[in-house]
């Protein structure tokens, strides 16, 4: 088992040792999750795969305007991530990070501060995945509802999985505006201060828009980063597949992501409240050098499906992400390269209180065309406390 960072685990016996004095005592939560997958149909290896990870969040009041938020991780084990059915997309997010396979252990620390009566500012090292499991309809962050990332959470090739920024939220009546500055660099396995802001800045700018059809709620959401982080620039991939001593290869400077996201619930469960099930989508456009995508979409349903079972949850959905012209062309003569795309479905059946299991297929048909498709099983049991 690798040896978590010294000055991580440091930070976390500063934070939560009994001499620490609090506004009131921390809030403890968290979850162990076992996976299980198999590829049934296509190319690769078919040997089922177990794997698994436990997450804890606290959350420590230091007054009645700031927040403490670690979230302590490991991950264990096996996935299908790297089974060679020809897909470049993680199959399984959860199992993806900190570590894609073996053992690994990361901690996120943040502090969440009031402004105001609304508006509150997140500053540190943040987990990614614990912003976008809380989406509505479609969150979950891969321990929850969808596991390929494309759905789970779609990478833009902006924002790395763990960053080292500063988070400003400001709902209005009209929208809720936020506003990001963040290194540029994925700060997993890292405390974020080794070389903060060494490669570069990154900012966010978003709008999230409440929307009310027929009286059900819902929301579009628009997205534009840019960032100044130096990067191998995709027009001198071709040189790739010369000799070494004559690769000659350059950077560029700066990328940049838009994007327009929506849900729409279409039935509300009348005697739990917050739940039903609706429609989701997406859509994002990059710049294809050096960001390695120009393009992605998903479009969705899902949600709570059942009057008498508000917890049970379900989810399908069709992915696709291009990627850059530049890299297909510069790969041909060597190996070729097209879209990816694929379908996931999953039924998440509450058992009792603490458990939920999950079972999860997804149709792929990856970026290596000489691979069939592939069909992918597993089943997901997680157990909160």
């Amino acid at each position: 088992m690798p040896r978590p960072n010294l000055r991580t685990i440091a930070v976390l016996f500063c934070v939560v040792s009994p001499g620490t004095a609090f506004a009131e005592a921390p809030s403890v939560s968290g979850s162990a999750t076992i996976f299980t997958g198999a590829k049934i149909a296509g190319d690769g290896n078919s040997d089922p795969q177990l794997g698994g990870r436990l997450d804890v969040s606290i959350a420590a009041p230091i007054n009645d305007r700031i927040t403490i938020n670690l979230h302590p991780e490991f991950v264990f084990g096996n996935n299908v991530n790297d089974i060679g059915d020809g897909s470049v997309l993680p199959l399984n997010t959860a199992l993806m990070f900190p570590s894609n396979g073996g053992e690994d252990f990361d901690l996120s620390m943040h502090a969440t501060v009031k402004i105001g009566e609304s508006a509150s500012l997140n500053i540190g090292k943040i987990n990614l995945f614990d912003l976008v499991a809380k989406t509505p309809i479609v969150g979950g962050g891969g321990l929850d509802g969808f596991q390929n990332i494309a759905l789970a959470a779609p990478p833009s090739g902006l924002v790395p999985p763990s960053l080292l920024g500063a988070m400003l939220s400001i709902p209005t009546k009209s929208a809720v505006f936020g506003l990001w500055v963040y290194d540029p660099a994925n700060q997993t396995n890292k405390t974020g201060f080794e070389d903060p802001f060494g490669s570069g800045t990154s900012f966010l700018a978003s709008a999230m828009v409440p929307v009310t059809i027929g009286g059900k709620p819902g929301y579009q959401n628009f997205k534009a980063s840019v960032n100044t982080k130096t990067g191998f620039d995709l027009n001198d991939l071709p040189e790739l597949v010369l000799p070494p001593e004559t690769r000659v290869t350059g950077t560029n400077k700066g990328a940049w992501n838009v994007t327009y996201a929506f849900q729409q619930f279409l039935w509300m469960n009348p005697t739990a409240k917050g739940r039903g099930w609706g429609v989701f989508g997406q859509v994002g456009l990059s710049d294809g050098n050096p960001t390695p995508l120009d393009w992605s979409m998903h479009l969705g349903v899902g949600g709570q499906p059942w009057l008498s079972r508000p917890d049970d949850r379900f989810g399908f959905a069709y992915f696709r992400q291009s990627f850059s012209n530049l890299i297909i062309d510069a790969a041909a003569p060597i190996a070729r390269i097209r879209d990816e795309q694929g379908l996931e479905a999953f039924y998440t059946v509450q058992i009792g209180k603490p458990f939920r299991l999950t079972a999860d297929v997804q149709v792929i048909d990856g970026a290596v065309p000489d691979r069939r498709t592939a069909v992918v099983s597993s089943l997901r049991l997680k157990a909160g406390f």
